[in-house]
């Protein structure tokens, strides 16, 4: 028999959250083509959803990562710059939402640039 008990951690379970290169260029040359979310996740022992969500500045969302399941570790995801239908998305900011499916969602934000 196996007793498990729910309790409260301290501290953010999403944590050291990078994107880079930021701005990146995916414009076919080779060069910074894919953008990379990097993250770790902390004292996560049951699989979990993690999305990661692009957002152009109307709020309007660009691209939807593939939704991955995971428990603590350290991971990344990239994205290739393009949006849901497979077009690159015009150049400028956008914002990305990085979030953790707990019983109370955690969720980190941040700024990115396209150049062309």
């Amino acid at each position: 028999d196996v007793l498990a008990v729910k309790t409260p951690v301290g501290g953010n379970l999403l944590v050291n959250v990078a994107v880079g290169p930021n701005p990146f260029t995916p414009n076919g040359d080779g060069l910074n083509e894919t953008l990379t979310i990097s993250y770790n996740l902390r004292e996560v022992v049951a699989d979990r959803t993690v999305s990661v969500h692009i957002y152009n500045l109307a709020g309007q969302v660009v691209a939807a990562l593939s939704p991955t399941r995971s428990r603590s570790g350290q991971f990344s995801q990239e994205w290739d710059g393009t949006d849901a239908s497979g077009q690159r998305v015009p150049p400028g900011l956008y914002l990305y939402e990085l979030s953790l499916d707990v019983e109370q969602k955690e969720r980190k934000m941040g700024f990115l640039a396209v150049a062309y």
